[in-house]
């Protein structure tokens, strides 16, 4: 018998950013969630962490994106 697993399907779309010094990763869900981080390869200090909880129906990701590109060494 298999163990009663309860879970809700939500697919996304993940984009990693990888430099010599940071790795950043943005994640957006079918359900509108979205978060995104950058993390320093050599010391594994989160740098960033920002999460929404649903964006909008017309999102402007440049604006919502501005504190992950303007972070030293991801691009």
């Amino acid at each position: 018998m298999l163990p009663n697993f309860s879970f809700v399907f939500d697919p996304s779309t993940v984009i990693r950013h990888e430099s010599e010094n940071y790795i950043g990763q943005v994640i957006v869900w079918e359900s509108k969630q979205m978060e995104f981080e950058i993390f320093n390869i050599h010391t594994t200090e989160r740098l960033l962490w920002n999460y929404i909880e649903k964006v909008p129906d017309q999102p402007n990701f440049d604006n919502i994106l501005k504190t992950y590109f303007n972070n030293e060494g991801v691009s």
